[in-house]
Parts: C-alpha cells; structure tokens; sequence
C-alpha cells in the first residue's frame, strides 16, 4: 500500500457506467490511502485528454448517473470511515470548468488514479496546474488503485420530484438549511443544486430563533463559520457557480421575496416547506419555483455502530453529539515533560460538574476545588480578609470575627458594582492559593490536575491553563434541576442564571466539552472517551 496521507486527490476516468458498477471496491481502496480528506475528481475525457491535448475535454451528459455515483460516494464513505471528509468535485457538468480559485486552499499531498500514469506524468503535472492546483507546495506521492470488478450496479427508482432525472437546468436556485458541520448529507443536498444549477445558488443559513429548537444547539457553529466552511466547499465542488449565503431567521427568508429564482431544491423531510413557499411567493407576485426533492440517506448506509459501540447516523445533532468528549480545539498549552498538565472544568449552575469531577477523580485525575479555596480566601489574617473590611465595613464580620458571607452576600448580590469590588479582592487570592494546590499535588506525583471553578472564565483563571473543559444542559434543563435540587423560585434561579456566562460562551473557550442531559451512563462515557484521549496526547504520548 502507498502512503497514508492527510489529504488525497482521487482523479476517476472510467465512464460513468463502468464507475458505477465499480464504486464500493473503488471507494473501500481509496480510503485506505487517506487520513483527513479525500477529493474526487470525476471526468471520463481524462486519460484521452492527458494522452492527447488537443483532444477538447468533454462535458458530463449524464448528470442523473454523476448524481447517483456521488451520493453512494458520500454513503459507503462514511460507513467505511465517518473521520474521514470527503468531498466529490462537480466539474465539466454545465460548462468545461476554470480553475479552482486561490480562495478554497485547496490542497493535496497525494494522488490517486484508477488508470496506469505510464509516461503521462508531465501532462498530468500541467493539467492540474490548470484545473486543480495545489495551494501548498509539496511533494506529491502518485498511486495507481488496483480495483477488482465489481458487477454490482443498483439501480434506484427516480422520484417524480427528481428534476435532474427528467434533465432540468436552471439559471438561479435557492435553497436553505443551518449547515452546521457539513456532514455527507448537507454534501448531497448542495451536490444535486450544483447540478441543477447553472449560474447561481441563494443558500438561506437559519440562526438567531430557527436554531433554539435543535439539538445541542449550543454547540453550533457561528453563522460566519457556517457560511465560510459552505462557499469553501462549493468553490471546490464547482468553481463556476456563483453562490450567495444569507441569514434567516424565518423559514422562508429570501426565497419568497427574490423574483429572480426558477428552482428550490428540499430534503424529502421539509418538503412540505418548499409548497409553502410557492404559497408565499404568488401572494407576492412572484413565479412559482420548481421543487427539487432530495431523498436523504435513509437506509442501511445512514446508520452503524462504531468501535466504541456508538450509533452513528447522518444527521448534524449526531455530529454535535460526536463531539463531546473530544478535543474540538488544540490545548492553548501543549503539554511539557516536568510540568503539570492542567485542566479547568467549569460550568453553569446545575449543569453536572460535580459528578464528573468525581468521574475523573475515580479515573486518576488530582483535583482542585476552587470554591474550598473561596472559603479559605476569606480566613481570618490574609489579605484579602482586611480588604474585605477594609471595603465592606466591619458589620460583615461574625462574632468571631470571621467574615459572615451572608451578610456579605446581601451587600453585594444586588449590585454588579459592588460584587465587582468583592471578586476584585477575592478572585487573585483564590488563584494564588490554587496555585499553591496544584504545585503541591504536582510535587507529589500527580501529573494531570483538575482545577474546577464556576467562575473559571469570568474570572479569567483559564489564562495559565492547558486545556478548558465546559459542562453543560440546556437552560430549560438548568432550570428545572435547580428548583427540584434547591427549591429555589424560578425567578431566582432565572436571575442566577443570567448572572452566569452563556453556555455558548463558555463553549467558545471550551478544548473540551460534555453535556450532562441523558441519562448519567452517557456522561460517563464522555468522560472516559475524553480521559483517554487526554492521556494520549499527553502523558502516553507526550
């Protein structure tokens, strides 16, 4: 086998029939090749092309036989390996197509052929200096994939909604969605506009109230994010089309109101929404629009269990929930031999942190309980003990002379100003006396330490950290366990809850994040996955 590489073009010349048939075995081979990305390229003028220049590069005529090969690309791909991103290139389908632009940072650091390169190495060199060049310089590794024939060529049933099967080309298309962390099936719907499409796409990105309603929305990415990872992908995909992105924060957006459009393309699941639109539009006085009915995955390839023995679908809420327990952003310090590797734990009220803290204790973490050090933070003698005075007045002393935190409580708690002259006093000595822990626990041959703090980010205790990790629920959740736990009102705890950081936030400094809303064997199993993951990049292989 030739080299694993983190990003591989596949370059596919066989018709489309031949390719067809040959799919599975083609695509089992090429992800052998392959860490992070697989771009395939698909143009069956190729070899004659290389073989003789002056042999004018032909355009796909097939795009229903293109859009079934693509779609069972994205399907067995990610059955094969969901960590793997592919993403398969719609070029010569309207137009022989330009170059891939600067923009995309399209990239590879080896190619795969399903032909013999024999002595077209020159002639391929220029071609892809032409159509697909390589934004980072380096050297490239050329393997020639041996596929045994397969015979297999399914043949699925055309909708009646399915616009490419009937041969349908329209200038302007719209389509909406959130596209959060594209998954294969934001690539099959956007792959079969593309098709559709000739001159531009109008992509309505949902946010602000549309994305309150979804799974783990906390952890979906901006909108900029968003848009910025779709015109990656289409610049890619198809150089030509001009793609526009814009936010909804309705379900119709644009598409009811732009007169310009001739074509929507839907998922099976909304396609009631594309009608409404239509509705929608003649109210306006605009043409009706064509629907185009994308059939999702949703068979045997959508669904399987993976090593770990989670159940992996297609779906942008299972791709969010993937990603608790695993490092979603590099440690802000990476791990050194001879020193402590520390992590801070924070999360909002009653989102779980005690019992995971006790998960990583059970799993050999040392931890640090910020609020046992707040209690120490106000010990008769220190510093900040005569600050307090100082500030507050000495009625917030006991008859001990101890500090009443009641007392000192209903000062402040009212107050942004005051509780700021409060934490002023309290945070710094609160990080001097962690800081004393944790070299205490290092010296006694801990080597990772948990440091747990509510405040953790407020009060910028992350700043000399290696990693944070965030604990969350929903706030509907936070709420409701609150009041069962304390008997507090709503209103308070509402009012607690405001005083906190958001969740998403927390989650934009978090390395790390779990979320605590199922039932506790799923956090468990958080917990361990990011343990073990920790212990990888850290100690095991530091």
């Amino acid at each position: 086998m030739g080299s694993n590489s983190k990003k591989t073009l596949l370059l596919l010349s066989q018709h489309l029939n031949d390719l067809k048939s040959n799919l599975k075995p083609l695509v089992e081979e090429s992800l052998k090749y392959t860490k992070n990305e697989l771009f395939v390229y698909i143009n069956p003028s190729l070899k004659s092309h290389l073989i003789n220049p002056k042999f004018e590069q032909t355009l796909i005529q097939d795009r229903y036989k293109l859009k079934q090969i693509v779609n069972q690309f994205y399907q067995y791909s990610f059955k094969i390996n969901p960590e793997i991103k592919v993403t398969c290139l719609l070029h010569n389908v309207h137009q022989v197509t330009r170059s891939v632009c600067v923009e995309s940072k399209f990239s590879y650091d080896q190619i795969l052929t399903d032909f013999l390169l024999e002595n077209l190495e020159n002639q391929l060199d220029i071609f892809l200096s032409q159509h697909l060049p390589n934004m980072e310089s380096k050297k490239i590794n050329f393997t020639q994939l041996v596929i045994s024939k397969n015979c297999e060529n399914s043949q699925n049933e055309a909708s009646e909604f399915d616009l490419i099967k009937k041969n349908k080309v329209y200038r302007n298309s719209v389509i909406g969605g959130t596209y959060d962390r594209l998954h294969p099936g934001h690539k099959i719907l956007l792959s079969e506009s593309v098709l559709l499409t000739k001159n531009k796409l109008l992509i309505g990105v949902s946010d602000g109230e549309l994305l309150s309603r979804k799974k783990l929305s906390e952890l979906i990415e901006n909108f900029d994010k968003r848009c910025e990872n779709l015109k990656r992908f289409l610049a890619i995909v198809n150089p030509d089309l001009n793609v526009v992105t814009q936010k909804i924060t309705d379900p119709y957006g644009p598409s009811i109101t732009e007169p310009d459009y001739q074509c929507i393309i839907v998922s099976r699941e909304t396609s009631s929404g594309g009608e409404k639109v239509n509705e929608k539009r003649v109210q306006n006085n605009l043409n009706k629009m064509d629907i185009h009915i994308v059939d999702l995955i949703n068979d045997e390839t959508s669904t399987f269990v993976d090593n770990a023995g989670d159940e992996i679908k297609i779906s942008s809420s299972n791709q969010r929930r993937r990603l608790l327990g695993t490092l979603i952003k590099p440690p802000y310090i990476p791990y050194e031999e001879g020193k402590p590797y520390v992590i801070g734990l924070t999360g909002g009220l009653a989102s779980g942190k005690s019992h995971i803290i006790k998960d990583l204790e059970q799993l050999g973490a040392a931890v640090v309980d910020s609020d046992k050090l707040g209690h120490k933070a106000y010990d008769k003698g220190t510093d900040a003990y005569y600050e307090i005075i100082r500030v507050f007045g000495s009625d917030v002393l006991d008859q001990s002379g101890d500090v009443n935190r009641k007392i000192l409580g209903k000062k402040v708690f009212d107050s942004a100003t005051e509780m700021k002259k409060l934490t002023n006093i309290v945070w710094p000595e609160i990080r001097r006396l962690r800081d004393i822990e944790i070299k205490r626990l290092f010296n006694e041959g801990n080597k990772i330490i948990v440091v747990e703090a509510a405040v953790m980010l407020e009060a910028k205790w992350h700043e000399n950290v290696n990693e944070i990790w965030v604990v969350f629920v929903p706030e509907e959740e936070a709420i409701s366990r609150a009041m069962e736990r304390d008997g507090s009102s709503l209103d308070k705890v509402k009012k607690t809850l405001r005083s906190q950081m958001p969740n998403a936030e927390k989650i934009e400094y978090a390395n790390v994040v779990f979320c605590s809303l199922w039932e506790r064997k799923f956090t468990i199993k958080q917990v361990e996955k990011a343990w073990n993951l920790l212990l990888k990049r850290t100690i095991i292989n530091g």
